[in-house]
């Protein structure tokens, strides 16, 4: 079995360009983005805790997906930004359908 990696990068601009209620085929692909970027997601409130998470797929599609933590979702993380950890396996269910893992700030596939 052949393991890839792709480095985490935090974002310092968002990905999602705005929220959306429909699915819209352009906000969902980013491919001006590097592959395994990353963007923690705030609470709207003042504490500004992290809710999830939004990264590109590292497969290199420029597919947009989200996590959302507990206990707001269903997702696990060790809460460092900087090597962020999640202990579920990640996948996308459209487009490329890539599964992997984040690991110490690199997606392992």
């Amino acid at each position: 079995m052949i393991r890839h990696t792709t480095l985490a990068v935090v974002s310092p601009e968002p990905i999602m360009r705005r929220r959306i209620a429909t699915f819209d085929h352009d906000l969902m692909f980013r491919r001006d983005l590097n592959a395994g970027n990353i963007r923690f997601v705030p609470l709207d409130d003042p504490v500004n805790e992290i809710r999830g998470m939004t990264y590109v797929c590292p497969c290199g599609c420029g597919g947009v997906s989200h996590v959302i933590f507990k206990p707001y979702g269903d997702f696990s993380w060790n809460c460092n930004v900087n090597k962020p950890t999640i202990y579920q396996i990640l996948y996308r269910y459209v487009g490329c359908k890539w599964i992997g893992e984040l690991i110490n700030g690199e997606f392992i596939w």
